[in-house]
């Protein structure tokens, strides 16, 4: 579980207010959004189900937000060869305004300790994410049976990412599923070995997964699962090696979502995205690129 209170850099306050219309509901009924961005929620069972996912790639992870009038993306990044993002439509919110772009570095354990502060409770309250100006705190309050929790995290100067999937359109392997099976192949592999390979059969139609240590090798073969293939693309026969460790990450994602895209560009670049639904609201889309390469074949054989 998370820690039992709130980050110290966290300004917390928890107000009895009457039923009806707060104060900060009149305000924005009067001026509406005028500067700013603020966007509502049904509940935080949504931020609760984004936020542990984010720091999966690393500890005490800052996320580059992004606000807009299209939604809210969330982008975590350990150093060049991992990057995991989380994209939040506006069709998601139950209302939603903005006056410009904004980006800001977010610690998403501050938010997660946000949420646990509000406790289980909170899962049906209404809940607002207001950011009023460039500089200014990420305000997150949750109102509730006339109690309001109102916090401010603090923001910070946040390096806008690098999109490590700009060059996706000259993929190697590009293949659409249901979740269960990768989630499954990973977890049989993760025995093995230290590495995970992954082969595309161009002719076959075929996906296969390898991995090999001192107690001997694995393989799954996807064969069997072709008909749960939405989409299968593989011009040419493909293998690329990747560190099973910088593949973990993708657990909590696929335990969570129901159906994931993995990609492979001709340089090496693995993107595995997953789509997670929100019950009565839409989806949040999770994509995370790990890129730490060890080997490439193009072209290569498949009977050794």
């Amino acid at each position: 579980g998370y820690p039992a209170l709130p980050h110290p850099s966290i300004q917390g306050r928890m107000n009895a207010v009457e039923h009806g219309q707060t104060q900060s509901e009149s305000s924005r009924a009067e001026d509406g959004c005028k500067q700013g961005f603020i966007a509502e929620m049904a509940g935080t069972r949504l931020l609760s189900t984004l936020f542990p996912v984010l720091p999966a790639v690393k500890k005490d992870a800052i996320a580059h937000a992004i606000l807009n009038d299209e939604g809210i993306r969330f982008v975590v990044d350990k150093g060049n060869f991992m990057q995991t993002e989380a994209v939040v439509p506006s069709g998601v919110f139950v209302h939603l305004e903005s006056s410009d772009t904004y980006d800001f570095g977010l610690p998403v354990a501050e938010v997660m300790d946000c949420l646990n502060a509000a406790g289980d409770a909170a899962s049906n309250a209404r809940l607002f994410l207001k950011y009023e100006r460039h500089g200014s705190a990420f305000v997150i309050e949750i109102l509730q049976e006339g109690m309001r929790m109102n916090f401010e995290i603090a923001t910070h100067e946040s390096v806008p990412p690098e999109d490590m999937a700009d060059d996706l359109d000259q993929f190697a392997l590009k293949v659409v599923m249901s979740s269960i099976p990768l989630k499954e192949a990973l977890a049989e592999i993760d025995w093995w070995g230290d590495s995970l390979e992954i082969f595309g059969q161009a002719i076959e139609g075929n996906l296969l997964f390898s991995s090999s240590g001192s107690f001997g090798s694995c393989q799954v073969d996807f064969q069997r699962l072709r008909g749960q293939f939405s989409t299968f693309e593989c011009p040419d026969d493909i293998k690329f090696r990747y560190k099973l460790h910088t593949l973990k990450p993708l657990k909590p994602m696929l335990t969570l979502a129901k159906k994931v895209s993995l990609t492979i560009t001709t340089g090496g670049l693995l993107k595995v995205q997953a789509v997670v639904p929100v019950e009565g609201t839409g989806e949040i889309v999770f994509i995370m690129c790990p890129t730490r390469l060890l080997k490439m074949w193009r072209s290569c054989s498949f009977e050794s």
